[in-house]
């Protein structure tokens, strides 16, 4: 079955379809905004190609913050994706040291254009945060 015909039997049996952000690998898919049920979802692995298959250890793959344009760039696939559902999910993957943590908050900061509260102890470790975070913590 190819692409299309995939994702017109997900729409069929209303099965949510993933919309990845990987290294571009082989025959990886491209990041996408497709919507084939009443659920969105979005998973974020992180983008750093050479360690994906080349590292002994797993923490290299998942080793990546996210940059503020790159998130800028989901926001949008987000918001596309969330007009047409009722539901929608951005999970993130890089969770070598606690990214995981840091790129939601800093989505959620640029989806809602507000401070956002952040834990001190990730703030310290990521001045990133420190941009988006509100003082009163």
């Amino acid at each position: 079955m190819d692409q299309q015909g995939t994702l017109r039997y997900f729409a069929l049996k209303n099965i949510a379809f993933c919309n990845i952000d990987q290294p571009l690998l082989g025959k990886a898919g491209s990041p996408s905004a497709q919507v084939t049920s009443s659920i969105g979802y979005v998973r974020q692995h992180g983008r750093k190609h050479d360690p994906w298959f080349g590292s002994d250890s797993n923490a290299d793959r998942y080793n990546y913050l996210y940059s503020e344009p790159e998130l800028q760039n989901w926001e949008a696939r987000s918001e596309t994706i969330a007009a047409k559902t009722g539901k929608t999910f951005v999970v993130t993957n890089s969770h070598f040291e606690g990214k995981t943590a840091v790129d939601p908050l800093q989505l959620k900061g640029i989806l809602t254009g507000a401070s956002v509260r952040v834990p001190p102890y990730l703030r310290q470790r990521y001045w990133e945060l420190s941009e988006i975070s509100s003082l009163d913590e």
